[in-house]
């Protein structure tokens, strides 16, 4: 009998998340709720209910945050579910389109992606 473990042996580990993530490189920005803390990060993989996010190394996200995603024009009000090293996975609370942002204290959120989407 052989010790060895043959790949057609290892079974994939079942999905936990309740949507399925689509894999990708997008721009993103972290605001912290008041907008005091702002820094860039980089989407590898999205859905409706979160994402994977790669920031600059050293960074801390908060606890919560908006995450805006550029190319979507879309914010995301999304809270930290897990961290490996440099990379977040992010549930999402609630997704909205920043044409659709009413209140006045998340107008900055507008502004940045406007700050962003030249680039």
């Amino acid at each position: 009998m052989s010790d060895q473990i043959h790949v057609s042996d290892v079974q994939p580990r079942p999905e936990r998340r309740p949507h399925s993530r689509r894999r990708m490189l997008l721009g993103g920005v972290v605001v912290s709720g008041d907008g005091g803390c702002v820094f860039d990060c980089s989407i590898r993989n999205l859905s409706d209910s979160g994402a994977k996010i790669v920031c600059a190394k050293g960074v801390q996200l908060p606890p919560s945050f908006h995450l805006i995603i550029v190319r979507d024009r879309m914010v995301c009000d999304a809270r930290v579910s897990r961290r490996e090293g440099d990379a977040y996975g992010v549930a999402f609370k609630e997704r909205t389109p920043l044409s659709e942002i009413a209140d006045p204290a998340l107008s900055h959120l507008t502004q940045l992606w406007l700050s962003r989407a030249g680039r």
